[in-house]
C-alpha cells in the first residue's frame, strides 16, 4: 500500500466516523483526503471497495498491535488478555461511537464482509500459535487447536456484536478466558479474600 493510499484510508476512517458511512461521499472523502475525484477512484472504485480498505487497514493495525504486545506476555492468560482487549474491547468501543456502526459490515457490501471476514482468520491464526503450546490438553477435550480457536474467535466477536454494556462485555470475556485456560490446562491463581 503507497502513502497516498494510506492518506485516503486514514481519511476515509475518520469521515465515515464523524458522518456515518451512509451519508458520507466519495466527493466528500476525495475533498477531506485532499485528492481529486479521479485519484480517489483510482485507489478505490467505489465507497464499498473504500469501506472495505478501512476495515482491512484496521485489522493490519490490530494484528500487529497485538503480536508486538504478544511478545512481551508469557503466560496464557496474559496473551488472552491482550487479544481481547484489541480485538473485542477497543473494537468495541469504536463501533459505539462511530454512527451507523450496524451498516458498516453487512451482507450488502461484500468488500466489507470479506475484510470482516479475512480479519476473523488471521484473529485465529494469532489465537492458534498462543494456544499451540497447549494443544495436548485441547485435543484431550476432543478438539483441535484450529477448531478451538475458531471458537474462541466467533464466541469473542459475537459478544462484542450481541452487547451494549462494556462491563457485561468484559464479564463475559473473562469467564471465555477462564473457559479456555480449563481447557488448555493452565491452573489458574484464585484470589483469596482477605480476611
Amino acid at each position: 500500500m503507497n502513502e497516498k493510499q494510506k492518506q485516503i484510508l486514514k481519511t476515509a476512517t475518520e469521515t465515515f466516523m464523524r458522518y456515518g458511512v451512509r451519508r458520507t461521499t466519495m466527493s466528500e472523502i476525495a475533498v477531506a483526503a485532499k485528492v481529486s475525484r479521479p485519484t480517489l477512484y483510482g485507489h478505490f472504485a467505489s465507497k464499498e471497495e473504500l469501506l472495505g480498505g478501512v476495515i482491512e487497514c484496521h485489522n493490519d493495525q490490530m494484528i500487529e498491535t497485538i503480536s508486538r504486545e504478544l511478545e512481551t506476555r508469557e503466560s496464557l492468560a496474559a496473551k488472552l488478555d491482550a487479544v481481547f482487549d484489541h480485538a473485542v474491547l477497543r473494537v468495541f468501543d469504536l463501533m459505539q461511537s462511530w454512527p451507523d456502526a450496524s451498516d458498516i459490515v453487512t451482507e450488502d457490501n461484500q468488500n466489507a464482509m470479506d475484510a470482516y471476514l479475512r480479519g476473523l482468520k488471521r484473529l485465529e491464526a494469532v489465537i492458534e500459535r498462543i494456544l499451540l503450546p497447549h494443544a495436548s490438553a485441547i485435543e484431550a477435550s476432543g478438539q483441535t487447536v484450529r477448531q478451538y480457536s475458531e471458537f474462541v474467535v466467533f464466541t469473542a466477536t459475537r459478544l462484542k456484536k450481541n452487547l451494549r454494556s462494556r462491563d457485561q462485555l468484559r464479564a463475559l470475556l473473562t469467564s471465555l478466558k477462564a473457559s479456555v485456560l480449563c481447557v488448555a490446562g493452565v491452573q489458574q491463581q484464585t484470589m483469596v479474600p482477605d480476611t
